[in-house]
């Protein structure tokens, strides 16, 4: 599982969304924020970056869960669209559980980004001066402008 994880993400190739899903997070953490405002806080500044990705999300119908999705469509005979990222949020004691997956090679500079604006999101929606995310080892390093 484990092997064909990284094949797909590091040949770029175009991994379905229930393949990127069962992969471990590249990112993980708990914030003070309830899922639906930071899902929403996230998504607005993720449209923001300039991207061939479109930002998706969707919510299950109770409001605990939600997916935010960049997409794009491959150019040539791919059916099944690119993904740069999935990150998942859901209801996690009084604050939101969030789980950041990589998808497409060719998205890596977007997702590198997603994460820094989820911490500033959950800083904002939680007015709390700092998250306290527990962060999985793959941390990315900062941005630098």
């Amino acid at each position: 599982m484990l092997i064909g994880s990284l094949a797909v993400l590091l040949c770029g190739c175009a991994a379905s969304l229930a393949d990127i899903r069962k992969t471990t997070p590249t990112q993980s953490g708990t914030f003070p924020a309830p899922p639906a405002t930071l899902a929403a806080c996230v998504q607005q500044n993720v449209e923001r970056v300039l991207s061939p990705y479109q930002i998706n999300q969707v919510a299950s119908p109770d409001q605990k869960e939600y997916y935010i999705t960049a997409t794009r469509h491959a150019d040539g005979v791919a059916k099944e669209p690119l993904i740069a990222f999935d990150l998942f949020l859901v209801a996690f004691d009084n604050g939101s559980l969030v789980e950041l997956r990589e998808g497409a090679s060719d998205g890596h500079s977007l997702t590198r980004r997603v994460w820094p604006i989820v911490e500033s999101c959950a800083q904002k929606t939680s007015g709390a001066n700092s998250p306290s995310p527990s962060a999985s080892p793959a941390t990315p390093a900062p941005l630098t402008p």
